[in-house]
């Protein structure tokens, strides 16, 4: 039976989150194909909204983890960078907080952090590329017939570039 592994990219945001769930053969690195992914609508206070996150998060890796236990799950999850605003930046850093509590307790699971320059160049070309233009290049990555919601191909763009990578 072939080494297969989940490859769960996450898109951070405190409204939207994007998570994309890859499936892929290790050994032959071939068959990288999107078993599911979710675009994480939460509305409330940010307390209740990080709670939430987290709760469906936790949940996700919980299915994956029962549905084969044991099996190799890697977490991509994108790395923040600073603006110049220092308030959103903050709000951030507690999205992906909330994303790697989750993923950091799921038994054996590796995180890994890429900033969404080194995604967008490796999917789209460049790293400045636009929401829509990930989409697209995801989906035909992919060989979807319909585009993703903009976060959920962003965060399958993470999964994508992890799985190149490592």
């Amino acid at each position: 039976m072939p080494s297969m592994r989940w490859i769960v990219g996450v898109d951070p945001g405190t409204v939207s989150p994007g998570v994309a769930v890859l499936e892929e053969n290790v050994e032959s690195r071939t068959g990288l194909r999107l078993v599911e992914h979710e675009l994480i609508k939460v509305e409330g206070q940010r307390s209740f909204r990080l709670y939430w996150i987290h709760d469906r998060l936790t949940k996700l890796f919980q299915r994956l983890e029962a549905q084969q236990p044991g099996r190799r799950m890697d977490v991509a999850v994108e790395y923040m960078f600073v603006g110049s605003n220092a308030k959103t930046s903050m709000i951030m850093g507690e999205a992906r907080g909330v994303i790697l509590a989750a993923a950091g307790a799921v038994p054996k699971a590796r995180i890994y952090d890429y900033p969404p320059s080194s995604m967008k160049l490796e999917i789209a070309g460049h790293g400045h590329a636009e929401k829509p233009q990930v989409a697209a290049a995801v989906s035909l990555l992919l060989g979807l017939d319909e585009l993703l919601p903009f976060d959920v191909a962003d965060a399958a763009g993470l999964a994508i570039l992890h799985s190149r990578k490592v």
